[in-house]
């Protein structure tokens, strides 16, 4: 799989790393990685101008330090193989603000992050507004690949999210389940059919449709499976039941060509980052390599 090309991670500094960079590991070993770019950004110190001028030593440590420890925490936790270039960036600014600026300049295919049990949001954020695909990885994740789940819901962006699923699965020796959430629809009653029955006719309709996308990804040594669930509150529902299916990984598609589109994860996008307990891969349709800041500025 050659979707995957060129990677940035960034790292926190914190307890999420180690899982960061494992699964950067395994993503580069699965997909044929050719350069990873690990980026760290330091807040912005607070002195004035004419002070760091004067005494440039008082901010020199920090920064050597943190040089240090993302050596150290690469040196530690990144297994790739000699071929794949390795470079580390360490620079005053937002994690934003780095990351967007290391995808623009090395065309960036995929960022990897941890995701912070105390900010839930920011792979939220980071997911709206990098060009680029991005996958989350909550902290002390497990690198075992055994389950794929692709949540879908018959969009194009998450028909491309299904494709990145069977990849991923096919080069790992997984397994794949294709997942939807259904509503049933506001006037049921009015059909003379009981809930139940509906239910049941709806789910046999929609396990349908995705045994056709099935047949679209029929290759060779992974044969998905497929799940379809009644959810009266799908973003939440979808949550609760992939959590159920015990995924080492969930993939999702991202909204938009652009990067104006892409920032409209959708609903169910936002929760499964958000809540989801195992990593979440949120892939982008090709094409949207321009930055948000960038797009704006040409729809002007």
């Amino acid at each position: 799989m050659k979707r995957f090309q060129e990677i940035a991670v960034y790292l926190s500094l914190k307890d999420t790393d180690a899982a960061v960079l494992e699964w950067a590991s395994l993503v580069a070993r699965l997909t044929g990685v050719r350069r990873i770019t690990v980026v760290h950004a330091r807040r912005a110190s607070e002195m004035r101008a004419e002070q760091g001028g004067r005494h440039r030593w008082s901010s020199a440590p920090g920064e050597q330090s943190a040089r240090d420890r993302v050596d150290a925490t690469i040196s530690k936790h990144l297994q790739v193989e000699p071929s794949v270039e390795v470079a580390s960036i360490v620079t005053e600014a937002t994690p934003l603000g780095a990351l967007s600026r290391v995808a623009e300049e090395r065309d960036v295919d995929l960022v990897v992050c941890g995701r912070q049990m105390e900010d839930p949001y920011s792979s939220e954020t980071l997911a709206r507004k990098m060009p680029c695909s991005l996958l989350s990885v909550p902290s002390h994740a497990s690198t075992r690949f055994r389950r794929v789940v692709a949540a879908v819901d018959y969009s194009e962006f998450s028909r491309g999210a299904a494709g990145v699923a069977y990849a991923f699965a096919s080069a790992g020796g997984a397994e794949m389940t294709l997942f939807h959430a259904f509503e049933v629809p506001w006037g049921q009653g009015r059909t003379m059919v009981s809930r139940e029955t509906l239910v049941e006719r709806l789910r046999s309709l929609h396990e349908r449709r995705l045994r056709e996308w099935v047949a679209e990804l029929a290759g060779r040594g992974v044969s998905p499976g497929v799940r379809a669930t009644e959810a009266a509150s799908p973003s939440a529902s979808l949550v609760r039941a992939v959590t159920a299916e015990e995924p080492d990984l969930v993939v999702i598609g991202c909204r938009g060509y652009d990067a104006i589109y892409a920032t409209l994860l959708g609903s169910t996008a936002e929760a499964i980052l958000r809540d989801c307990r195992a990593p979440v891969l949120a892939v982008k349709a090709r094409g949207c390599r321009d930055s948000f800041a960038t797009s704006l500025r040409a729809s002007a």
